[in-house]
């Protein structure tokens, strides 16, 4: 899992239609447990450009039929590349502040483990 980190809010990816979690909105993520630099190519390939990284604690969530092992980073980027917008050119990617989180975007709670990363450097204005 990412928390990105952007001005004005933080980066989530709509689910598809079908399958775990349809159609709700989640962290951007990776299969399987990646390494520092390889979060920070996944950011720069979404067209931001990293400035910080740090390591957020692991969580678990587990449903009915299943166990997810999560392990995130927190990700501070800079302005989006010139060349490249990603919540413009692919309407599943939404940059989104607290306010609309509280009220227009559903979040499942097999995520609740990063909430307060992510409200908590909204607070400081960062």
């Amino acid at each position: 899992m990412l928390v990105i980190r952007l001005k004005g809010g933080v980066l989530f990816h709509k689910r598809p239609a079908k399958g775990l979690l349809a159609g709700l909105y989640e962290l951007p993520s990776m299969e399987g447990h990646c390494k520092k630099e390889e979060a920070l190519d996944f950011v720069r390939k979404l067209g931001f450009a990293p400035i910080y990284i740090e390591p957020l604690p692991s969580a678990k969530h587990i449903f009915t039929h299943k166990e997810w092992l999560m392990k995130a980073y927190l990700v501070r980027a800079d302005e989006l590349s010139e060349t490249k917008d990603i919540t413009k050119a692919d309407e599943r990617w939404h940059l989104v502040s607290p306010e609309e989180l509280e009220k227009d975007y559903p979040v499942p709670s097999a995520f609740s483990a990063y909430e307060g990363y992510i409200r908590r450097e909204e607070r400081r204005k960062c």
